[in-house]
């Protein structure tokens, strides 16, 4: 196993997401205040799980 690979592996919480704009901008795909995950396994599994910021549980 290589050593970027090494350091990569485990689970990562987001903690901030967007784009930087022309001028100087930042524009946010999810809403600003994203949540998310994302995981790498030594058997080279990934996994990433976002939300956009303000989701509210579906009632039926």
């Amino acid at each position: 196993m290589n050593a970027i690979k090494e350091k990569l592996l485990g689970i990562w919480q987001l903690i901030g997401w967007y784009n930087l704009r022309e001028g100087g901008s930042k524009g946010y795909p999810l809403a600003e205040g994203a949540s998310g995950y994302i995981s790498y396994s030594p058997d080279d599994f990934v996994f990433v799980h976002l939300s956009a910021a303000g989701r509210t549980r579906e009632t039926q």
